[in-house]
């Protein structure tokens, strides 16, 4: 009993000790994060001259070395082994295919309203074709499939809506390559949205990343919403599949990610990196609304970018234990390209960053709060109220769970890699007619915004961070999230 009162009595002193301290961090974060700054930030990012920061454009670049220019201002260290703040992206813009076909047997399936090509290249030529489950790591044991495309279903098993299916498209596609396929042929079942909308979409142009490891192998989404091939596959294994492709074409762009880090102080904690992201770039010009044509995205992400531009000046002059390092993101809107180059071609090991905060939302209707995307997943949610509470705020969870806002901005690439990842996003409650009337569209301009709130917004970020940055406590996912596994796998485990 005495040595818990001794125990509980030091708690209590250190508490009291670290009142002052708090108190001190959150005026300086206020005086360094200021409204007069976030307004210059949008008013340069969200500008009808960056034409929308479209992906590709000249103004995504001007956005990109706006951003540059301030990480240099603040004094943000060059990333390992660059000698400026920024990482080249290889990406395509990818004209899809004007006509196809594949014939199997008596059957024949036509380009866009039978299948659609998500990667590959113009072929005509005879593959021998196998049936292989979902095309997962296990699958392929003792399977002989070099050279063979592999018929596989979509998704994994319990995992078939068109998030999981997704989510699941490049892993697929890597594992089959690895093993020699030729190339893979996805049965799409009923995933809650129509293949004539699925069609329409992925057979418009697009962005890609560059395959840099050996070419790309052919990769195709085949209807199968009556189920009726999943069927018959028993049958199809071992004929010979006729695939002809013409009229796709791509051309190669060099877009950037901009990349600065905040060295932390402290002898042993300087060694872990918290990775703070945010995508700078927007859908660019597009139809027309009351006469104006360009989108200019303040809310997303021009928001976020300031942030992080923001946050980088408060963390240098403040300064952390952990090192920081903050990633401007291009090509989210496109898919999270820019971060899923990121984790495939880190300048710090993805080891060695142990956490992700990144910042992106559609916009905001609830200024009395500071939204988390998705709360509970890993250790900070706390953290991140107290935060939050200290600048008049609230902490709100996800404002619509089933749209799966968690894996459709930069987090998700972390957290595939097994690094705890979140988002943060100005306060959303629900995704009502207010965030709808600015959503992608044109009306997103600067003069809209609540600069007042949003600078509430970003001092409560800023003051995660930091506080994140020193803590004695390595943060992780919280025990049985889908990820808990992959990080113990990264790190070795649980910190």
């Amino acid at each position: 009993m005495q040595s818990f009162l001794i125990y509980f009595t030091l708690m209590i002193i250190q508490l009291i000790l670290r009142l002052p301290e708090r108190d001190n961090e959150i005026k300086t974060c206020q005086n360094l994060v200021s409204q007069d700054e976030l307004t210059t930030h949008i008013y340069a990012l969200a500008a009808d001259s960056m034409m929308g920061r479209g992906l590709g454009s000249k103004e995504l670049e001007k956005a990109a070395e706006y951003i540059g220019a301030q990480f240099n201002k603040a004094g943000l260290s060059f990333p390992p082994g660059l000698n400026n703040y920024y990482q080249e992206v290889a990406i395509q813009s990818v004209e899809p295919p004007n006509a196809g076909e594949i014939r199997v047997d008596t059957m024949n399936w036509i380009c866009s309203s039978d299948f659609v090509v998500m990667q590959g290249d113009n072929t005509d030529r005879e593959y021998p074709l196998m049936y292989l489950n979902f095309g997962m790591e296990a699958d392929y044991e003792g399977a002989d499939i070099r050279g063979k495309i592999l018929l596989v279903r979509a998704g994994e098993k319990e995992k078939q809506d068109l998030m999981d299916v997704l989510q699941s498209v490049a892993q697929k596609r890597e594992i089959a390559q690895r093993h020699g396929a030729a190339g893979l042929i996805e049965l799409l079942p009923p995933v809650g949205i129509s293949w004539s909308r699925i069609s329409r979409y992925l057979s418009s142009g697009r962005k890609d990343i560059v395959n840099r490891n050996g070419g790309s192998i052919m990769h195709i989404w085949l209807n199968d919403e009556k189920e009726d091939i999943l069927a018959i596959v028993g049958k199809l294994s071992g004929l010979n599949a006729k695939v002809r492709i013409t009229g796709l074409d791509r051309e190669d762009i060099i877009s950037r990610n901009v990349i600065g880090i905040v060295e932390g102080k402290d002898r042993a904690l300087k060694n872990e990196y918290i990775a703070v992201t945010a995508h700078y770039d927007h859908v660019g010009i597009g139809r027309p609304h009351d006469g104006d044509s360009i989108y200019n995205g303040a809310r997303d992400n021009a928001v976020g970018a300031a942030t992080l531009i923001m946050a980088a000046k408060y963390l240098k002059a403040a300064g952390t234990k952990r090192s920081v390092i903050f990633i401007a993101c291009m090509g989210e809107e496109e898919g999270m390209l820019g971060s899923m180059w990121y984790v495939n071609n880190p300048v710090v090991p993805l080891e060695k960053t142990v956490y992700n905060l990144n910042t992106d939302g559609a916009g905001y209707n609830d200024t009395t709060l500071i939204t988390m995307v998705a709360p509970g997943r890993t250790t900070i949610d706390d953290l991140v109220e107290k935060a939050a509470n200290s600048f008049g705020l609230s902490l709100g969870g996800d404002p619509a769970p089933e749209q799966m806002f968690y894996e459709r901005s930069d987090n998700i690439s972390f957290a595939r890699k097994g690094i705890p990842a979140v988002n943060l996003s100005p306060g959303c409650s629900s995704m009502d007619s207010e965030i709808m009337k600015y959503y992608h569209m044109p009306g997103d301009e600067p003069e809209s915004l609540n600069y007042n709130y949003l600078t509430r917004y970003i001092q409560s970020f800023c003051l995660s961070l930091k506080w994140l940055a020193d803590s004695p406590e390595t943060p992780f996912w919280e025990e049985g999230d889908q990820y808990e596994k992959t990080g113990m796998s990264l790190y070795g485990s649980r910190p």
